[in-house]
């Protein structure tokens, strides 16, 4: 369903920024900030004008194409993932 593709678009941008083998208590507020400021410029529709480029070239290509970042309603959903994520491992015990 729909809803599975955009999850897993969240997940892989959320698991590409951070690294796949980041320990979750390492991920400091800096960090996430970065995400956040990345996300930002993150352009809308990315796989389907580039391909799998990287979080990072998607933004680059974006900015030299002068192509407009995703919806904050789009940014805000990466981030309520990221955000069920670090709750998640708080409530496990891992932060």
């Amino acid at each position: 369903p729909k809803s599975r593709l955009k999850r897993d678009s969240e997940l892989r941008l959320i698991k590409e920024f951070f690294g796949e083998r980041t320990r979750i208590a390492h991920i400091t507020r800096q960090r996430c900030r970065s995400f956040m400021e990345l996300l930002s410029k993150y352009p809308s529709n990315a796989t389907k004008r580039f391909g799998q480029v990287s979080l990072a070239d998607a933004v680059a290509l974006a900015e030299d194409k002068g192509l407009a970042a995703m919806s904050a309603t789009t940014a805000n959903a990466y981030l309520a993932t990221f955000n069920r994520l670090m709750q998640f491992a708080v409530e496990e015990g891992w932060l």
